[in-house]
């Protein structure tokens, strides 16, 4: 709509789109699946699973008839197509790219107009160590991604603060921010210290435009990718606290205490 005053009852409403990820739990956190048009930014620790993480909801999302633009710079081609490959891959609508420059991006989305795009990471994007380029790179992927229709997420790193690198503005150009987060050590009201799950790792939705903020999925690394392990939408109460990011050891202490009472 061009820029004006409009009665709200005139408003014609408009349902966002939206793209199956492939992991139920993770279409609830995102309000029903990753919305067509709109952008997140997924931060964490290294290790902690972001890239693995991307590469498998491409996949299924890829695997589901969509077609996937993966920019990343870490490997060659060569070597991230040995990461994708598999059964049930259409080869022909998973492309990848080492292009690293906003420019560059732009105009491969443009041209080959995918239905999920991922750029693995920010960081890669020449330009973006500068506080004054930022604003413009995201301006520049969020029209891009809203005027082909797809649903990107682009992984940030964090800096010492525990934040993601970049400047103050990302969080609030984005539509959906996350950050995964490993299973850590935490220490129970009684004073008794847990020690960390190895493996298994939450991704956590701070905000969200287009569903509830809060919600939260625990993933396990396997020799496949990763499984689901637990979510915010499940029966178990126990499976299920409250979260928020001052309550943090008690989603770790709920999910321990399950892990307990499976394995003895």
């Amino acid at each position: 709509m061009k820029k004006g005053v409009y009665k709200i009852s005139e408003v014609a409403e408009k349902q966002v789109e939206r793209i199956p990820s492939g992991i139920p739990h993770l279409d609830k956190a995102y309000g029903g699946g990753l919305p067509r048009g709109r952008v997140s930014i997924w931060s964490g620790a290294p290790g902690v699973g972001k890239s693995r993480t991307t590469i498998d909801v491409a996949k299924r999302v890829n695997k589901a008839g969509g077609k996937v633009l993966y920019f990343q710079n870490e490997v060659a081609p060569e070597e991230f197509a040995v990461w994708v490959r598999g059964e049930g891959i259409y080869s022909s609508r998973f492309l990848c790219s080492n292009y690293d420059t906003i420019e560059e991006q732009i105009a491969a989305i443009k041209a080959h107009r995918p239905d999920f795009v991922v750029t693995d990471s920010l960081n890669m994007i020449q330009g973006f160590n500068s506080s004054a380029k930022i604003r413009n790179i995201m301006n520049l992927l969020k029209e891009t991604v809203a005027e082909v229709n797809a649903h990107a997420i682009l992984i940030g790193h964090l800096n010492g603060e525990g934040e993601t690198k970049g400047n103050t503005d990302i969080p609030h150009l984005v539509d959906i921010v996350c950050h995964l987060k490993p299973h850590g050590a935490w220490v129970d009201d009684n004073g008794y210290k847990h020690e960390g799950v190895d493996g298994i790792f939450y991704i956590l939705v701070d905000k969200n435009r287009y569903g509830k903020s809060g919600g939260w999925v625990a993933f396990r690394h396997c020799d496949t990718g990763i499984e689901e392990v637990s979510s915010s939408y499940d029966d178990q109460e126990l499976l299920a606290p409250s979260f928020q990011e001052s309550t943090m050891s008690k989603v770790f202490g709920g999910f321990f205490r399950w892990l307990e009472s499976k394995t003895g």
